[in-house]
């Protein structure tokens, strides 16, 4: 079996604690920001995402090219 986490948060959503399970169960993130939370659960699961902050136009959304995925 892989591993196991979870995400818990306050009732008022302004607090995150991400956790691994074991024994004790292994604390990843605790704060106030939920990306976060799931920036350090992609990065315990080996998993490599970068973020680049991008202007979102009148749109209020970006559409990603094949450029923005080449290699610098």
């Amino acid at each position: 079996m892989g591993l196991e986490h979870k995400i818990f948060a306050s009732e008022g959503g302004d607090w995150y604690v991400l956790a691994r399970k074991g024994t004790p169960p292994i604390v990843l993130y605790e704060g106030h920001h939920r990306e976060l939370a799931y920036e350090a659960l992609f990065r315990d699961l080996g998993i490599s995402v970068s973020i680049e902050e991008r202007d979102m136009d009148d749109i209020g959304t970006y559409i990603p090219t094949e450029d923005d995925f080449a290699s610098p």
